[in-house]
């Protein structure tokens, strides 16, 4: 099956599909960068308040593609695989039998390319066995904060991320890709480790000091999945919120609510929470307010999974994914002057 973890903002889990790739990405830039050689550069539209990027599919577009670390393989939206004439393959549901219940396709393989800019040639791979199913649940509502720009087709993830060094500016709104043998750190980067566990999902060891009626409450740690196609911050697993009890209706604290949509179009629903600390390795968020799932939303076969990093968390921060040699790199962004 196919291994996503998507909605928004929290999101659903499917298992793998073994998705893999028939070649190595193309890059024909010899020019290099800073640190190290630089493949491809892509702008980030921020309008829709998560990582989209254009990319060309199949030999069109550019079309409107979320990046999404929850996501180990390309999925295309089927509305979007009907236009492009794609051939597909039925490949099971997701959600189970009956009603909410999603119809998975296959198709064989898609190309995938970023376009050439002045400072690198592009890159392009061929990606086989890419899913398609309805997203229009999930990508309509992000595309509709900017009508202007077109639909959001697809999703993007590890099978585009194992094969570079990703640097991801939301200052700049860049991305900026690397080949692996060849980066050098930046200055002043914090390393994480980090590994690939379920079939590609990037996951990180921390842990978080819940408040409750003002009071900490003891910490708790465990995996922590990189979630980087959702703009919260930390969002803690519906498992982990009920051994816990962290729900508490009573708490002023955690009056707002929320929800997020699923693939099938369930509701995902959240309660906000603060905590005193949020910590992965060195590094450290204080005060900082987390989602607490309050009905159950998915996600991958991870063991001793607590909760989900997104964006909002990483914030201030140029995020640089290194899966080849498991990194997260966190380097601060200095204040304009």
């Amino acid at each position: 099956m196919i291994p996503i973890r998507l909605a928004i903002p929290l999101v659903c889990a499917l298992s793998p599909l073994a998705a893999t790739s028939s070649e190595a990405p193309v890059a024909s830039s010899e020019a290099g960068a800073a640190r190290g050689e630089l493949l491809a550069r892509c702008p980030i539209d921020d309008g829709p308040g998560h990582i989209v990027l254009a990319l060309e599919l199949q030999g069109t577009g550019p079309h409107r593609v979320l990046l999404d670390t929850g996501s180990a393989t390309t999925v295309l939206d089927a509305e979007f695989a009907a236009q492009l004439e794609l051939p597909t393959t039925p490949a099971g549901s997701m959600g189970g039998a009956g009603p909410g219940s999603v119809p998975i396709e296959v198709t064989p393989q898609v190309r995938i390319s970023i376009p050439a800019t002045e400072e690198a040639a592009g890159l392009a791979f061929t990606e086989t066995d890419v899913a398609v199913l309805s997203l229009r649940h999930v990508l309509g509502p992000l595309a509709s904060r900017t009508p202007e720009r077109g639909p959001i087709v697809g999703i993007v993830g590890g099978t585009l991320l194992t094969r570079v060094v990703a640097e991801i500016d939301r200052r700049a709104n860049l991305l900026s890709l690397f080949a692996p043998e060849s980066y050098r750190d930046p200055d002043g980067a914090l390393l994480l480790p980090m590994t690939l566990e379920a079939g590609g999902f990037p996951v990180l060891e921390g842990s978080f000091v819940p408040l409750r009626r003002g009071e900490p409450r003891d910490r708790i740690g465990g995996k922590l999945l990189l979630d980087l196609g959702a703009n919260h911050g930390l969002a803690v697993h519906w498992p982990t919120v009920q051994e816990h009890e962290l729900v508490d209706e009573g708490d002023p604290a955690q009056s707002t609510v929320g929800a997020g949509v699923r693939l099938d179009g369930a509701v995902a629903p959240f309660r906000m929470a603060p905590a005193r600390e949020i910590r992965i390795g060195d590094f450290a968020l204080e005060s900082a307010v987390i989602e607490l799932a309050t009905g159950p939303g998915g996600a991958p076969p991870i063991d001793n999974l607590v909760g989900f990093v997104g964006t909002d968390l990483l914030k201030g921060h140029v995020t640089v994914l290194d899966y080849s040699r498991g990194r997260l790199l966190l380097v601060p962004i200095l204040p304009v002057r």
